[in-house]
């Protein structure tokens, strides 16, 4: 018999139907993880259409799916890769495929679970299942002094990769001897004039805690070296720098996964901090806290790297006035505040004159 139901209803009997145990903001990431299952190797676009379609009747956003996609892709629950030999044909260059069933254990023991398992919503027993906890990004599973944990994880078919592998940090250099290693292989390119369609720069003129608004088209008056990026006929737009000379580009360098498997993103947002830190205004933090709680505000996106290392510390937050937040022990902010100025070279701005 068909009867109807609301909104909230129909939300809660969908996340029952991806495993979930209670109505959250997770039932999305439980959708992407089934959709890369079964659609990969996929392009991004074709995981996020087939996720909101049925979702969007529900009041999900095209945005909260891409931010969704997003974290799983910086965190490792996806993965981004080159296309195979083996794939379609029609596969875009990039593809999404989903990490297998993979545990972290943390120099304090705790654990991170990654990974899909299959078209299951997880690959624990439901006694463990129980036990996850969800922080934003982040899926833990507490240890409660059970020494035997990993091996239990194991024999469930759970892959263990080392805190290092996991976060992929690279090591820390200077900001000038980073673009210099880039304008050095760009440099390295035949010098040609070519008009390129719909390409937008990252102006390093305008502030740097207004991201969106520092991309733009270029003008007659753009020389120098940029942050690019272009749309591309199949899959998502190209990361790239470029060289210009009164608004024309003689030479592009697209940007690809490197030896550390940095994403393209995340190595196009390290050389652009390290492009504001030559240019006398880096890129900003500010902190703020109440009690033994701090929040660092970020206004320009992070190389999974850093957000990797902060979310072990920290939970991530959505706000007005910033890209996102990292709430975290107080005093755990100095450690982090450092890292952020040794591998991003980022200047602490004390925000607590503003509202």
């Amino acid at each position: 018999m068909m009867r109807a139901l609301t909104a909230e209803q129909a939300t809660g009997a969908t996340a029952l139907a991806l495993g979930l145990t209670q109505q959250d903001g997770d039932m999305l990431k439980a959708a992407l993880r089934r959709a890369l299952f079964w659609l990969a190797p996929a392009s991004a676009a074709d995981i996020i259409r087939f996720v909101l379609a049925p979702l969007e009747a529900l009041g999900v956003e095209r945005d909260a799916v891409e931010t969704a996609l997003e974290e799983m892709l910086a965190y490792g629950d996806a993965l981004e890769m080159h296309k195979l030999g083996s794939d379609p044909w029609d596969a875009p260059r990039v593809v999404l495929r989903p990490a297998p069933p993979t545990f972290v254990q943390r120099a304090d023991g705790s654990i991170i679970l990654l990974g899909v398992a299959g078209d299951q919503p997880t690959a624990l027993t439901p006694e463990l299942a129980a036990r996850v906890a969800e922080h934003g990004p982040v899926r833990r599973l507490p240890v409660q002094g059970d020494p035997s944990l990993p091996a239990h994880l194991r024999l469930l078919g759970l892959a263990q990769l080392s805190e290092a592998a996991w976060l992929r940090t690279p090591g820390a250099i200077a900001a000038g001897e980073f673009v210099r290693q880039w304008a050095e292989r760009l440099s390295a390119l035949p010098r040609e004039a070519a008009a390129i369609p719909d390409l937008q720069i990252l102006d390093p003129a305008r502030p740097v805690r207004f991201y969106n608004g520092r991309w733009r088209p270029a003008d007659a008056k753009s020389t120098g070296i940029f942050l690019a990026r272009r749309p591309h006929r199949f899959g998502a737009d190209l990361w790239s720098i470029a060289e210009f000379r009164n608004g024309s580009c003689h030479r592009l360098l697209d940007l690809g996964d490197d030896s550390d498997r940095q994403r393209p993103c995340d190595l196009a947002w390290r050389i652009q901090a390290a492009f504001d830190a030559l240019a006398g205004h880096p890129q900003q933090v500010d902190l703020r806290h109440a009690g033994d709680v701090g929040r660092l505000d970020f206004f320009s996106p992070l190389p999974s790297f850093a957000e990797r290392r902060l979310a072990l510390v920290g939970d991530k937050q959505l706000g007005p006035g910033r890209l996102f937040s990292y709430a975290l022990p107080f005093v755990a902010a100095e450690q982090e505040i450092r890292a952020l100025r040794d591998l991003l070279w980022m200047e602490l701005f004390d925000g607590k004159d503003q509202a």
